[in-house]
C-alpha cells in the first residue's frame, strides 16, 4: 500500500495544475505554453498548416533548405517579438494568406527552390508575431524557445503527415488538403469584422 501511495504522490506531484477556464493548458509554464500555441490559436495554426501542405506537395530538395529557413525565421521572428512588441496579422490578412496557401497546394505546381524558402521565411515571420511576450527575461526567453520549437514541429508534422499520406495511401491527399485550407481561408473572410 506504501508504494501505491507513492506512486500517486509522485504522479500529482509531475502533472500540471487544474487548468484555468481563460489560460487553454493551465499553468504548464511559458515554455510548454508557448510550444502548445499553434493548437489553440487558429489564425497561426491555419498559416503553419498551410506551410506544411505547401512543403509536402514541393520535391525533397527544395523542402530541406526552406523548412531550415522557415526555422530560423520563426526563431528570428520571435527574438525581433521578445525586444520589439508587435500585432498579430489581422484575421483577413491570415485568410487571404490561407487562400494563395491553399491554392499553391491544390494546383501541386513544383515551385523555385528561392521561392519556397520566401514563402517559408513570411509565413514563419507571420505565425511569429502571434505570440504574447511579457515577463522577467528568463520567462521571455522560455516563451522564445517554446515558440520557435512549436512552430518549427507543428509544420514538420504536417509536412511529415501529409507526405506520408500523399506516398502510401493516395497522391491527391496533399491536394484534399490544399482544398480544405483554401475553404478555411474562405471561411475565414466570410466572418464579418
Amino acid at each position: 500500500m506504501t508504494a501505491l501511495r507513492f506512486l500517486c504522490v509522485a504522479i500529482a506531484a509531475i502533472s500540471p495544475d487544474i487548468a484555468v477556464a481563460h489560460e487553454a493548458f493551465g499553468d504548464l509554464g511559458p515554455f510548454y505554453t508557448h510550444m502548445l500555441h499553434p493548437a489553440v490559436d487558429p489564425a497561426q495554426g491555419l498559416v503553419l498548416v498551410g506551410t506544411g501542405a505547401l512543403l509536402a506537395r514541393q520535391p525533397i530538395e527544395a523542402v530541406r533548405p526552406a523548412y531550415a529557413i522557415f526555422a530560423l525565421a520563426a526563431a528570428l521572428g520571435i527574438s525581433v517579438l521578445a525586444v520589439l512588441p508587435l500585432t498579430a496579422p489581422a484575421m483577413r490578412m491570415t485568410g487571404a494568406t490561407a487562400i494563395v496557401l491553399g491554392v499553391l497546394v491544390t494546383i501541386g505546381l513544383p515551385l523555385p527552390r528561392w521561392f519556397v524558402a520566401l514563402i517559408c521565411a513570411a509565413m514563419a515571420a507571420m505565425a511569429a508575431v502571434s505570440f504574447e511576450m511579457s515577463g522577467t527575461a528568463f520567462i521571455i526567453v522560455q516563451k522564445a524557445f517554446g515558440g520557435a520549437l512549436g512552430l518549427a514541429v507543428t509544420v514538420l508534422f504536417v509536412w511529415g503527415t501529409l507526405d506520408w499520406t500523399a506516398q502510401r495511401v493516395h497522391p491527391i491527399a496533399t491536394a484534399v488538403a490544399g482544398s480544405w485550407i483554401t475553404a478555411a481561408g474562405l471561411l475565414v473572410l466570410a466572418i464579418p469584422a
